[in-house]
This record gives C-alpha cells, sequence and structure tokens, in this order.
C-alpha cells in the first residue's frame, strides 16, 4: 500500500479513533483528511519513513509540513515549532478553538481550517506569506490581525456563515493580492460588523477579486497615499485614476452618486449595499456589468442618466427603472 484515501460517498466518518499508518505508505489522498475529523490521534508504524508525527500531528517525514490535525483532540492547539506551510484541508472540521502559529509558517493552504466552526482565534506570525482559497471559510474567527509579510490572500479565504464583529480590517502594506469574495460572508443577511468602521488598505494591494469584501458592514474605506492602484473617496474603493469603481461601503446607500470620471462599473460592484433606491450615473460611464447590483432590487431600483450618454444606453439594458437626467421616465 502507498496510498490511502476514502470515497466521496463514503459515510465512516467519526467512526475511526486511532489512523495508524503502516510502513508501506508514502501519501494520504485529500480527501481522508476531510473526512476522518473525528480521528483523535495519529500512530504511524515504525518502519514508516514518509511521515513523522509531531505534537499530535501528522507531518512530513522532515516535519515543514503539517499534514493533519487529529480534529477530535481538543480545544487549543500550537503547531509545533519547523512547520512551514499547514497542508490543505489539515484542520478541516476540527473542534478546534484556537491555534497558535510559530514564526516559520509561510503558507496556508486551501481548506485548511475550512468548517473549523468552533475556531475563534489564530495568531499570523510575521513569517506567513500566502492564506490559500477558503483556508478559513466556516470558522468564527474575530479579532484577527493581518501580518506585515504576508503577499496573497486566496479567494473566499475568511468566509463565514453567520454574524460577526471583528475590531478591524487592516490589509497589511505588503498584500499585494486580494481574491474574489475574500472577506466574504454568506447566509441570508448575515453580515459581519467592523467596529472601526472602515477598512484600511496599505499601499502594496495591486489586484482585488470580485465582491472581495463580501457582506462586511463598514461605512468608508480608508487607501495608503503611496498605493499606486488603488484611492478612497467618500464610501467609493476607486482605482488610482478613479476610471473604475471597485466597491462602495454598504452602508452609503439609499441614494448613491457614482463619482464623475468613473469609466466602469464591474459585476457586483455595488452589489452589498443596503436599501439601495437610486442610483446616479455619470456621463463618464462607458461600461456597467449587468450584475454590478443586487439582482433582487429589479423592479425597486431606479438609475439616473444623463441624455444621450452611454450611461443612459447601459442602464436601458438592465431591468431596473432608468430615469433621465431632467427627471423624465426614459422610453
Amino acid at each position: 500500500m502507498t496510498t490511502i484515501g476514502v470515497n466521496s460517498d463514503d459515510t465512516a466518518t467519526g467512526v475511526v479513533k486511532t489512523l495508524v499508518l503502516p510502513g508501506s505508505m508514502e501519501a494520504i489522498a485529500g480527501d481522508l483528511l476531510w473526512k476522518m475529523n473525528d480521528v483523535r490521534q495519529f500512530e504511524l508504524s515504525a518502519s514508516n519513513t514518509s511521515f513523522s508525527i509531531r505534537n499530535g500531528s501528522l507531518c512530513s517525514a522532515d516535519g515543514t509540513t503539517l499534514i493533519a490535525y487529529p480534529g477530535a483532540r481538543g480545544e487549543t492547539y500550537e503547531v509545533p515549532q519547523g512547520v512551514k506551510t499547514i497542508g490543505s484541508h489539515a484542520f478541516y472540521g476540527a473542534s478546534v478553538q484556537s491555534v497558535i502559529l510559530p514564526e516559520g509558517v509561510q503558507r496556508i493552504e486551501a481548506n485548511a481550517f475550512d468548517s473549523c466552526h468552533d475556531l475563534s482565534d489564530i495568531s499570523f506570525p510575521a513569517s506567513l506569506e500566502s492564506i490559500g482559497p477558503s483556508a478559513f471559510s466556516g470558522t468564527e474567527l474575530k479579532g484577527f490581525s493581518l501580518n506585515e509579510g504576508l503577499v496573497t490572500i486566496g479567494r473566499e479565504a475568511f468566509e463565514a456563515y453567520d454574524d460577526l464583529v471583528i475590531d478591524e480590517l487592516r490589509i497589511p502594506d505588503s498584500v499585494e493580492s486580494i481574491g474574489n469574495e475574500a472577506f466574504g460572508w454568506v447566509g441570508a443577511g448575515n453580515r459581519a460588523t467592523i467596529t472601526s468602521r472602515a477598512i484600511e488598505i496599505g499601499s502594496g494591494l495591486k489586484e482585488l477579486g470580485t465582491s472581495a469584501f463580501g457582506q462586511l458592514d463598514y461605512d468608508a474605506f480608508s487607501v495608503s497615499a503611496d498605493n499606486q492602484f488603488f484611492k478612497a473617496e467618500g464610501p467609493y474603493l476607486l482605482s488610482k485614476d478613479g476610471k473604475v469603481l471597485y466597491a462602495c461601503a454598504p452602508t452609503a446607500g439609499p441614494e448613491l452618486y457614482i463619482p464623475d470620471g468613473v469609466e466602469t462599473i464591474p459585476y457586483e460592484a455595488l452589489y452589498n449595499v443596503s436599501n439601495l433606491t437610486d442610483v446616479r450615473l455619470p456621463q463618464s460611464l462607458l461600461r456597467m456589468n449587468s450584475t454590478a447590483f443586487d439582482s433582487l432590487l429589479e423592479g425597486s431600483l431606479t438609475l439616473h442618466c444623463p441624455p444621450d450618454s452611454e450611461a443612459l444606453l447601459l442602464a436601458r439594458s438592465t431591468e431596473y427603472r432608468v430615469v433621465v437626467e431632467d427627471d423624465q421616465p426614459a422610453e
């Protein structure tokens, strides 16, 4: 035997309490890691040279990758020294409440802490460089601080399913890329409230995914003056040249005045604005994604447009009510 795994339709979750790895085993299929989150301990055959057990977790032989945590082990866990990578699905569904990551950890891979519904506290070391897709999806994290040195935040990295309160959200200067819905909250009416009421963006951000800040509840953006790609203007997050509107604070409604100079409103840019009734589009608008707004607003949202403008043509291609600048219904 060189690989162990389970089929996707396996229903044995919760049966295995001790997982023994024989000497012939060289790899563990990824689906096993999220099927066996009731494991209490790992054991290795003395002849196994492919893995090691460190502080109760299954690791690579050299200890640099934490492959799997025994999900039913306990409430608090300190990742062992020497670990550089928290592997994909390593803590999936674990009943852990607090995790301490030591200096030296550089990567948290996709789904590493996915569905850890009790996880509310984690420390990010200065050495951490990347947080993978859905790494903390479905957790109860709150009050976390992103470290200077972090470079990438993957899609849906901090997607959660309950109403949370976060003291502040500051994107460090070192962060260059944030994926789609990285800070998205899903579920009917669910939002995460930011106590500081502002999202702070550092100097290094270059790429921002669709609906990256999801249903966070905040009033404004604050962007470093040294950032070469983005700027803040009131409740809006814009490209540095003011031509692209990336996001808007959800509390900016019910009436929005899109800044002059905006040429592009992309997919879901205004999706999360609460109680939105009226949007006034500028003469400069050239492109607007048909799903820039919440589709549930059809029939209740009015788009106000300058006459004889591209904005008017774009608005007429949607299902929303359209009014020209003199407040007469567009034909």
